[in-house]
């Protein structure tokens, strides 16, 4: 079924009434605008004293130790199940189904393990031992399921 129209099409116009948005008599948004304007420019109070909570504990020095800390925490969780994963491939009396939630736990951690690794420098040395990690486990995922494993 063709659906026709009688009336004439016109081009979609936004502005109906021919007045620009600079002519509208105290347009709102400039005031807006202008009032976020002069307060961003004005200095801004900062607390002299931190609020009450756990976090007052924490010293502002220590947050990279801490993050360095869990980064490599997660390396060794890593490291750790590329281990355990090479003893369930060596061991004969395991199937390969058996094998593939190890794999899918590779595949997991490396999705959590990457943004630790980018946020340290570049010349970190457990960044490259991570990075390696990483770089194994992708290929071993791979290979597992590209089916380099099956026995003939």
């Amino acid at each position: 079924m063709k659906i026709e129209s009688s009336e004439p099409t016109r081009p979609f116009s936004a502005n109906t009434t021919g007045a620009s948005v600079n002519d509208v008599q105290g347009n709102p948004f400039k005031d807006i605008l202008a009032q976020t304007i002069a307060r961003s420019d004005q200095p801004e109070a900062i607390p002299t004293s931190v609020p009450p909570s756990g976090l007052s504990r924490i010293a502002i020095d220590r947050l990279p130790s801490l993050q360095k800390e869990v980064t490599t925490q997660s390396v060794s969780r890593y490291l750790d199940l590329l281990s355990d994963y090479q003893k369930q491939l060596a061991d004969s009396r395991l199937s390969l189904r058996t094998i593939e939630p190890a794999i899918k736990r590779l595949h997991d951690q490396k999705a959590d393990l990457q943004p630790l690794l980018d946020s340290l420098p570049a010349d970190d040395p457990l960044k490259a031992i991570g990075q390696q990690g990483l770089i194994l486990g992708s290929l071993e995922t791979l290979r597992f399921y590209k089916g380099d494993y099956i026995a003939c």
